[in-house]
């Protein structure tokens, strides 16, 4: 006998970039906590979202940190 098991609910891995106020302390591969309120119902709170990219842009007198995450299943 085989048994297989199915699921009709996917995950589809996409990234999220942030753009904040100046931020230190972030680094590649930290998790950060997003509330997901956004996103369909079947996501619910099973995301984690690990940083892949941090860059910091000071302009005038303006400091900018933008993030790149990508969705991963906790």
């Amino acid at each position: 006998n085989e048994t297989t098991t199915e699921s009709s609910v996917g995950f589809i891995p996409f990234n999220l970039k942030l753009k904040m106020d100046g931020l230190s302390g972030i680094k590649i591969y930290n998790k950060i906590e997003v509330n997901t309120s956004f996103l369909p119902t079947n996501y619910g709170d099973s995301l984690s979202f690990i940083v892949t990219g941090v860059n910091h842009k000071l302009s005038g007198n303006e400091w900018v940190t933008n993030l790149d995450t990508i969705a991963t299943i906790k």
